[in-house]
């Protein structure tokens, strides 16, 4: 004896499907979507709110649908379009074709459906004046303002200005700007030095020949951020260059520098204070290879000429000592 699956069903939502059509059973959704020419997700709104019946069926509930129920849909389908959509037919309502209000507050008047029997809200071109901003006639200045960067309320004189245009007039006005001063400078800064570690040997030799100056303008920032009340100038340094002929202070080699360089070279030239302690101040720099800047490190200039002294009669002293030879190694063995 064979069972069928729907008597198998034990579900009190489980029923099992009416008589079908030349006794076809009912379709899964996958086929009846198909038949209908859209997507299941469709097939599965319209059966929610009524629009197609369906039954359910196995242990765990499935939604399919009857044939007939598809055809009806499809016939019904079919005359509307003939009916409805037909090129110059009309909407059918219980109204005919009402005269309606623009919905973007023109106060404009237009028939409800097209020539198509399509449905409007808006006049041509009407549709985007929603999305236009809203012109403010009269702006009052607030006597304080929140910072976007610092979340914190400043008097509103602490802020910028910047100049603003209209979309719908197109004329310009003035609005404080969203950030104060000190966070914008802070911004700015930090911006800045992102782009001077992004260009670094990006440097291009034809538009910024290497010279001293420029060398000296790149660096001198650096060096009066580690002395507050720097005197150091640009014109100061390049006549100290030029005064040391371009040679080391203390090695009498010549030095070379290299714009946009990273890392430096040995004989790179490099400002050492000759007085670690009085920081750099006129009179207290000299220009010096990068090598010797290394070794004189925290040193006075005395201090570094006595240790030298020191490294060359160790040297001599170990050059004159009589030099012994170990003996060979015997094995024992």
């Amino acid at each position: 004896m064979t069972v069928s699956r729907l008597s198998l069903s034990s579900q009190p939502h489980v029923a099992a499907p009416p008589a079908t059509v030349a006794g076809l059973a009912p379709l899964r959704a996958a086929r009846a979507a198909n038949q209908l020419g859209v997507v299941v997700d469709t097939l599965r709104s319209w059966s929610r709110v009524g629009v197609i019946p369906y039954v359910s069926f196995g242990v765990r509930p499935e939604r399919r649908y009857r044939q007939e129920d598809i055809d009806e849909l499809l016939a019904a389908r079919s005359e509307r379009r003939q009916t409805v959509f037909a090129p110059g037919a009309l909407q059918t309502t219980p109204e005919g074709n009402p005269l309606v209000l623009c919905a973007c507050g023109c106060g404009e008047s237009f028939p409800r459906f097209d020539g198509k029997g399509r449905s409007r809200w808006f006049l041509s071109g009407h549709q985007n004046r929603l999305h236009r901003p809203k012109v403010i006639e009269t702006y009052e200045w607030p006597t304080e303002k929140n910072c976007s960067a610092c979340h914190t309320a400043h008097p509103i004189d602490r802020f910028g200005v910047r100049v603003m245009r209209s979309k719908v007039t197109g004329q310009s006005y003035l609005r404080p700007r969203s950030l104060c001063r000190e966070a914008e400078n802070t911004r700015g800064k930090a911006a800045a030095k992102r782009h001077r570690i992004a260009s670094y040997g990006k440097v291009n030799p034809r538009q910024h020949p290497p010279s001293i100056r420029r060398h000296v303008q790149e660096r001198l920032s650096g060096w009066r951020k580690k002395t507050p009340g720097s005197d150091l100038t640009t014109d100061y340094l390049v006549e100290l260059w030029e005064a040391q002929d371009g040679r080391c202070h203390y090695t009498a080699l010549p030095m070379t520098f290299e714009p946009g360089r990273r890392y430096a070279r040995p004989d790179s030239a490099s400002l050492d204070r000759l007085d670690p302690a009085g920081g750099y101040m006129r009179g207290n720099v000299v220009w010096a290879t990068c090598l010797a800047n290394t070794m004189k490190r925290d040193l006075v200039e005395s201090d570094f000429y006595a240790t030298i002294e020191r490294i060359l009669t160790r040297r001599n002293a170990r050059s004159s000592a009589p030099q012994t030879v170990p003996p060979p190694l015997v094995n024992v063995s």
